[in-house]
């Protein structure tokens, strides 16, 4: 949520969505990406990001800035499970970079983010705990996971699956998050 302190003026882009998004903004993909398309583009991809963190993070965005286009980058496990939509509104580390900014407050009130962390956010109490406030403010998967090349291995493939998709698929909760992915869609061409 370092974005308060980008430009502000018109994007060309805003680049949603989970881990597979955020790569597009590691090292100097996002610099690179605006060269050869020769548009203002910003990343706004959390990892672990489904579409519930994706529309706060689109809304606080839109609260004091605009885009033209919107390219949200699907990541199927984030549609199944609360861990990476409620819950993770709920982490404490998706706002470890985030100053404090009343607009996010009140975006954060209004979403399905608990009291408890509209009040950690609001009172910075997270932050000032974290032992790890004064390392640099860059991912492990950016600084030691992306000029990687993985060999596939059937045993670690299996336990990201399993980390990322529940067990069962409770249908009701994966219509309710496409729900929310199409009203996104649906926002967003009525904004024009």
């Amino acid at each position: 949520m370092l974005f308060r302190s980008a430009p502000n003026e018109p994007y060309d882009y805003v680049i949603l969505g989970a881990s597979h998004a955020a790569v597009l903004d590691f090292e100097d993909m996002n610099e690179r990406l605006q060269k050869l398309c020769s548009k203002r583009v910003i990343n706004l991809s959390v990892q672990g990001g489904g579409p519930v963190v994706n529309r706060l993070l689109l809304d606080y965005f839109l609260a004091q800035r605009s885009t033209r286009n919107v390219i949200y980058v699907v990541d199927a496990f984030a549609f199944h499970r609360r861990d990476w939509n409620e819950d993770r509104l709920n982490d404490a580390k998706l706002y470890a970079r985030a100053p404090f900014d009343l607009t996010l407050a009140k975006l954060l009130l209004d979403s399905p983010a608990s009291t408890k962390t509209v009040i950690d956010y609001t009172t910075g109490f997270s932050k000032i705990n974290n032992p790890d406030r004064f390392k640099p403010d860059v991912t492990d998967d950016e600084t030691l996971k992306f000029r990687k090349t993985y060999r596939p291995v059937e045993q670690i493939e299996r336990q990201r699956i399993d980390y990322l998709y529940p067990k069962t698929i409770d249908k009701q909760l994966t219509e309710r998050y496409l729900a929310d992915f199409e009203r996104l869609a649906r926002d967003l061409r009525q904004r024009g």
